[in-house]
């Protein structure tokens, strides 16, 4: 049994975050991801509780990535949030390439599930570290992030700073953004 869920868990694991690269402005290409995902959301759960049970952490965390988008595109913040709680303590020993996008995913779980503080943490998390790698982009989106999720807390003073940080950076950077 458990090299039958091997098995299925190295055929599904790569697929959602495949099928996510697709994702763009096109509105048909957004359905057929969001129809891939709704098909086959069962053996992606399948695959992702038996990642977790295995300590599988690039297949959990690629499961995540690739998923993360469906559940919030679905407004389904619990489940999201299960599967972002998971991913988050399996993913703090990855490198930083690969642990940013789970916290850039999972933070908007308690973002639109109401617990902004808990999202503000995530965000912040995030932030260092796009700081710490020197990544003027990423810097510039989670101050973005930061921004929103203070506003969301009517911490409007916040809010204005982060937003004003990240501006200045698209600004002063555009051509390296």
């Amino acid at each position: 049994v458990e090299a039958a869920r091997d098995r299925h868990l190295a055929h599904y694991a790569p697929l959602p975050l495949r099928a996510r690269g697709g994702l763009s402005n096109t509105i048909g290409r957004n359905v057929a991801w969001l129809e891939q995902c709704a098909r086959d959301r069962d053996n992606f759960r399948l695959a992702f509780e038996w990642a977790v049970e295995r300590s599988a952490v690039d297949a959990a965390v690629e499961l995540f990535s690739g998923m993360g988008m469906y559940w919030l595109f679905l407004g389904a913040t619990e489940q999201g949030e299960r599967w972002a709680d998971a991913a988050l303590e399996m993913a703090r020993g990855l490198e930083l390439e690969r642990r940013l996008p789970v916290l850039d995913i999972a933070s908007e779980f308690p973002r639109f599930g109401g617990d902004v503080r808990r999202a503000l943490e995530i965000k912040h998390e995030a932030l260092a570290l796009y700081r710490e790698r020197g990544d003027l982009r990423g810097t510039a989106n989670s101050l973005d992030d930061v921004g929103w999720t203070y506003a969301a807390m009517d911490d409007y003073r916040a809010a204005w700073a982060a937003i004003a940080e990240a501006r200045a950076i698209h600004e002063r950077d555009r051509d390296t953004l």
